[in-house]
């Protein structure tokens, strides 16, 4: 509903938050992907604690269900400057769940990252995934994160598909 959008936007924008467990029950109430839209993007402004906590659980509840709305909440969760939203990719990059890592992975690096994240981006273009979403990453690497994409390309040897090695270099 457009309304729920324009009011909680009003209220990010005037810093008011409501209490946690009102967005969390609006959340999981939500039928659509403009009403999961609204208040993902509430809780990525919130940007504390109780806000991760309650995207980490709609992304772990939701992950094969929702694609489009946990995709955001995943986003959302990479914006996020609270320690606790790292956390959440710790748990979700680590998983044998492949959608959940490929998605983790993905969201992970679709904002600006330093090098130090390169060993992960490594360990996702060595993973069993498949070549279509490797190269969508490397794709994204181009725009987000041309340092690390600099560093993949240096240490191109550390690869283990000849195809994945062959598209780095475009």
């Amino acid at each position: 509903d457009k309304r729920v959008r324009t009011l909680l936007s009003a209220a990010s924008w005037l810093g008011y938050y409501p209490a946690i467990e009102v967005l969390e029950e609006r959340l999981e109430a939500a039928r659509d992907f403009q009403a999961h839209s609204a208040l993902i993007r509430h809780l990525e402004s919130r940007d504390d604690k109780d806000a991760v906590g309650v995207l980490r659980k709609f992304v772990v509840k939701n992950m094969h269900i929702r694609g489009g709305a946990v995709g955001q909440a995943l986003v959302s969760l990479a914006r996020m400057s609270e320690p606790a939203a790292e956390a959440v990719f710790k748990e979700l990059t680590w998983t044998k769940d492949a959608v959940a890592y490929s998605k983790a992975v993905r969201a992970q690096f679709s904002v600006p990252r330093n090098e130090g994240y390169t060993p992960e981006a490594r360990r996702y273009l060595n993973s069993r995934v498949k070549f279509g979403d490797k190269k969508s990453f490397i794709i994204q690497l181009r725009t987000s994160n041309p340092g690390i994409l600099a560093e993949l390309r240096q240490t191109i040897d550390q690869l283990s598909s000849e195809e994945v090695r062959q598209y780095l270099l475009i």
